[in-house]
């Protein structure tokens, strides 16, 4: 991932079934490193959101990033909050 390519990432529900689908990579920046989530879809997003971000937030933390960050729209902002993200 450091070198600039995507990872993607999937979520399954519990029949094991494709809920989601989330792309990453490592965005370097003079003064960090964060892991930038890029693209996003799904669907049950109340199934996977919790999951998938304390997933990353671990994966940054572990691997030396200083943290995660995403783009999106404004929708995501109510979503995201609820798990302690702030917009930036």
């Amino acid at each position: 991932m450091t070198e600039h390519r995507y990872l993607l990432c999937v979520a399954l529900n519990d029949q094991q079934e494709t809920t989601a689908a989330l792309t990453t990579r490592v965005a370097i920046y003079p003064a960090r490193k964060m892991l930038s989530i890029d693209f996003v879809g799904g669907d049950d997003m109340d199934g996977w959101l919790p999951t998938a971000s304390a997933t990353f937030r671990a994966y940054a933390r572990d691997t030396g990033l200083d943290g995660v960050e995403g783009g999106g729209r404004p929708g995501w902002v109510k979503a995201l909050k609820r798990l302690g993200w702030t917009p930036s």
